[in-house]
């Protein structure tokens, strides 16, 4: 599937999401990815973010389309293709 295509593909999949998801959400429309993994490429700005400090956990919000950038990525279309493969 061409990046046009599969950008089409995961706006209509995302279009019930707000513009800017919280970092529960960003979770649940990456299919459930764990919170660890989730901060984890957070942090290293795989997906970008803005991050608000917080007293107990930094607070994530995360435009959807840095989220379309993410999935529509290379290194998102390698990883989901591993994890098909390694179950």
């Amino acid at each position: 599937m061409n990046q046009l295509k599969l950008r089409e593909y995961y706006e209509d999949l995302f279009a019930q999401y707000p513009d800017v998801v919280d970092l529960p959400t960003f979770r649940k429309m990456m299919g459930g990815m764990s919170e660890s993994f989730a901060r984890k490429i957070l942090r290293n700005k795989t997906v970008k973010s803005f991050k608000i400090p917080a007293m107990r956990h930094d607070a994530y919000r995360i435009p959807k389309d840095y989220v379309l950038d993410y999935v529509t990525s290379d290194e998102y279309q390698g990883y989901k293709h591993n994890l098909k493969h390694s179950v």
